[in-house]
């Protein structure tokens, strides 16, 4: 209720078949709840002057112009955050998910290279109509760390984690040994996946899902966010900023708003 945790819990155990019980201490797998971050990642870039809602895929990445098709180049940031940049999921380009699943290179190479086979794609939709898309989102971080010069990994932790003293934020699935010290991933049938690298994600499109914290330090996130809904100003952003995150944006009659 306002910036306060007025009740918790936690139930369950950490792995299936082990007796070794969640805690409230525990770091959760958030997935695509990443979104949110990056988008208030950029949101902050451009409180900075480092970007602009309306900087275009062409401006912001130079170094791509001969691999971009001619409909990508004026696709905004703003686009990408909501969806409607017309990038394809990562599964829909050949071997491409194969590639990116080695993780070979930096987090930074390996989103370059998720962006320069999506990009040289035929748009998934037009230009300005929503598909979801993981890669569009990894194509927005790849913005953000070429214009301020710093992995998007790093830029998370300086402008949402480490403001928001979200201390137990990180990145891909937590763990560190046995027995369980976090929650394990598990199939759709219940199945243990043994945490590993491998078991997320790979970074190229890390700023559509690889985020994990506890839910104490996730609600931090949702409390910024809050009060940024009534008008005030918040420890990452002004009000004006997450005025405009949160303005949802039709995506068709059948699906609610994204924002």
């Amino acid at each position: 209720e306002g910036d306060r945790i007025v009740s918790q819990g936690v139930a369950g155990v950490r792995k299936l078949g082990e007796p070794t019980p969640a805690s409230l201490q525990d770091r959760w797998h958030l997935g695509s709840c990443t979104k949110a971050m990056t988008a208030t990642l950029v949101a902050a870039l451009v409180e900075r002057g480092a970007l602009k809602w309306e900087t275009t895929i062409g401006e912001s990445l130079p170094d791509l112009a001969v691999d971009i098709r001619p409909d990508y180049r004026n696709a905004t940031i703003e686009q990408l955050l909501a969806h409607r940049g017309g990038i394809h999921h990562e599964w829909d380009v050949p071997s491409l998910w194969d590639k990116l699943w080695k993780r070979e290179g930096t987090p930074t190479e390996q989103r370059r290279i998720m962006a320069k086979a999506m990009l040289s794609q035929e748009p998934k939709v037009p230009i300005g109509e929503y598909f979801y898309s993981n890669c569009g989102y990894g194509i927005a971080g790849l913005t953000a760390e070429t214009v301020a010069g710093k992995p998007w990994e790093q830029l998370m932790r300086e402008f949402v984690f480490e403001p928001l003293d979200m201390r137990s934020a990180g990145f891909g699935v937590p763990w560190e040994g046995e027995p369980p010290t976090d929650p394990w991933p598990h199939t759709r049938d219940g199945t243990p996946v043994t945490p590993s690298p491998f078991a997320d994600n790979p970074p190229s499109i890390g700023p559509g899902g690889t985020v994990h914290a506890t839910i104490e330090d996730w609600a931090k996130f949702a409390f910024d966010h809050l009060k940024g809904d009534r008008g005030e100003s918040g420890t990452v952003l002004k009000p004006e900023s997450y005025k405009r995150l949160h303005k949802g944006r039709a995506t068709g009659p059948t699906a609610d708003d994204y924002a």
